[in-house]
């Protein structure tokens, strides 16, 4: 009866510190990354980006990298549901870590263009679109490879016209928009991988999920 009883206690101990709610130790593991977590960048820098482009000579590519960051996670914004579920958002933090890195931040890559490409690949097929792509980026001489820095590719963007007339685009739009539910807008003029995600929320949207109840 003794070693029954220790078994269902055990049990009920054991099933009460799994449930998402807060005071648990599986609440306070999942509430905020408990352990480091580290992730590694790595970038191709174009050698030969004037004889691609000019001769159709094969690419020469150089490996950089790692760049690692330490990732922390937060879970803000919590909401209980009666159904036993909890909807929330994620903020994530990026900080950058030396001494595990192969350099600083300030390391120049050349690599392709995205705005320039993304908007050239998004336009295919579409003769008007083409033509109206096409002439805009003669206008603004745009070039299908860019010199960055490993920061300005990652979190900090660069500075370039086609996110802004798209960013300036998405404004007149909301303009417009009287009876749309107010959101957090993002302003995404310049280009980055994870431009404007460094200690934000907005990127993964709303999550739900259950909480073990």
């Amino acid at each position: 009866l003794l070693l029954a009883c220790r078994d269902k206690i055990f049990q009920t101990i054991l099933h009460s510190q799994l449930i998402i709610t807060p005071g648990t130790a599986a609440f306070n593991a999942w509430v905020e990354t408990p352990i480091p977590v580290y992730t590694k960048f790595y970038f191709f820098d174009m050698l030969n980006p004037s004889e691609l482009f000019h001769n159709h000579e094969k690419p020469i590519l150089e490996e950089k990298g790692p760049y690692t960051f330490r990732e922390v996670e937060k879970k803000v914004n919590l909401v209980w549901h009666d159904d036993g579920t909890v909807s929330y958002k994620r903020v994530k933090f990026w900080y950058f870590e030396r001494d595990k890195s192969v350099g600083p931040l300030t390391d120049v890559v050349t690599t392709i263009n995205v705005p320039v490409v993304g908007s050239a690949e998004f336009v295919r097929g579409d003769f008007f679109l083409e033509w109206g792509i096409s002439d805009m980026l003669s206008t603004i001489q745009a070039t299908i490879f860019v010199k960055r820095t490993v920061g300005e590719l990652l979190f900090e963007g660069y500075a370039d016209t086609i996110m802004e007339i798209a960013d300036s685009l998405n404004e007149d739009e909301d303009d417009f928009d009287f009876d749309e539910e107010e959101q957090e807008k993002v302003k995404m003029d310049k280009f980055g991988w994870f431009y404007q995600r460094n200690g934000t929320n907005w990127s993964d949207g709303d999550l739900v999920m259950h909480t073990g109840k």
